[in-house]
């Protein structure tokens, strides 16, 4: 008798468990974005304003007025790609939050059925204060003025798989200060699989501080994975990662390339974290020194401040050399290094894989010094 009771004691604390924890999910079902001055807002979706009802921003009101975590879906009764025009700053988020859509019918991983569309008027598409466990996954966002995510003071945050976009025509080149992705005094922040990019490909990169990712004063947090196609592809911006005051920010595997820049650590950040040297590729395989104990991340590359394509990882010894077989469709090879509390360096130097072709091209230079080449004109 007494066993019957404990197991219906644990069924309750079980179910109370279980419920406590749940998410309230809210569905959005719309994708106009009306006026909140003339269409009101109400928590009481009996008095709110059915124009307002079912909307992305009525659902993140709906959320930040929640006690307790929330999840918004997607449920919208169109033909992907589907896009939902933003006319009106949204609600800066405030609570515990999952916004997911790839819960919308037709999305593909890659090519994402729901676009977000800022009409080149709206500064920021999601806002996020003081919040603690986020998700925001499956957009594809473009022609906000601005960064297309800010989280400040948060935690516990996934960004993923998200194609964030901004217009070099639009906003000139003298622009400065936005990031598709902007974390400000963050902690536990995970960027994986995202897009992040301009509109015109190949374009000229924007003004300084133009960022695929910024983050200031924020610790512990990852931006690529080389697990599971969890790796950024960041190009045709200023910065790709620009990191400021930041720590154990670790940058793995992404595709960095067409930026001025591709990863700078200013102020300070990532404890000034140290290139590593590449000395030579030979026969397949590359070698060069790093400090102890350091993983190297070796790509493909296009040129300096490029990394095109991840090729493999190795570990530096007990002296601080490192080598790996590898090979590469590109004409360079270059490295990051990141140490044991995850904090990665600025990309080093350059290498061609194709030494022959340096010693070919340093023989003939001497052979033209020496007037046994003639010049052709």
């Amino acid at each position: 008798m007494k066993n019957l009771q404990y197991i219906l004691l644990s069924i309750i604390f079980g179910l109370l468990s279980f419920y406590s924890n749940a998410q309230t999910v809210y569905t959005v079902t719309k994708t106009t974005d009306p006026n909140p001055y003339i269409y009101t807002y109400n928590f009481d979706d009996a008095l709110c304003s059915p124009e307002m009802y079912g909307t992305l921003q009525w659902a993140i009101r709906k959320s930040n007025d929640t006690e307790g975590p929330c999840e918004i879906v997607f449920n919208i009764q169109e033909q992907a790609p589907i896009v939902i025009s933003v006319n009106y700053i949204f609600p800066q988020i405030t609570n515990s939050v999952s916004i997911d859509a790839t819960t919308q019918s037709g999305y593909i991983i890659g090519q994402p059925a729901i676009t977000l569309n800022g009409n080149t008027s709206i500064h920021y598409c999601f806002s996020l204060y003081n919040v603690d466990n986020i998700k925001i996954s499956g957009f594809n966002m473009e022609r906000f003025k601005g960064a297309n995510i800010v989280l400040n003071n948060c935690t516990n945050a996934d960004i993923e798989d998200n194609i964030i976009t901004l217009s070099n025509s639009t906003y000139g080149q003298t622009k400065v200060g936005f990031s598709r992705i902007h974390i400000v005094n963050c902690e536990n922040i995970n960027v994986y699989g995202n897009t992040l990019k301009t509109l015109e490909a190949g374009s000229t990169p924007p003004g300084v501080y133009s960022c695929g990712v910024a983050l200031y004063n924020s610790i512990n947090c990852n931006i690529g994975l080389a697990e599971d196609n969890n790796a950024n592809k960041i190009l045709d911006c200023y910065y790709g990662v620009f990191l400021d005051s930041s720590q154990n920010i670790k940058i793995s595997a992404n595709e960095i390339y067409n930026n001025t820049k591709g990863i700078s650590l200013n102020y300070g950040t990532n404890n000034s974290k140290k290139s590593p040297i590449i000395l030579a590729y030979e026969e397949g395989i590359i070698n060069g020194i790093g400090e102890i104990g350091d993983i190297i991340e070796v790509f493909g590359s296009t040129g300096n401040e490029n990394s095109n394509e991840y090729v493999g990882t190795v570990q530096t010894d007990e002296n601080g050399d490192w080598s790996i077989n590898v090979t590469t469709t590109y004409d360079y090879f270059i490295t990051s290094a990141t140490d044991a509390n995850n904090n990665t360096s600025e990309f080093s130097d350059v290498i061609l894989d194709s030494p022959a072709c340096e010693v070919i091209l340093l023989e003939s230079y001497i052979m033209l010094l020496l007037g046994l080449i003639p010049l052709i004109h």
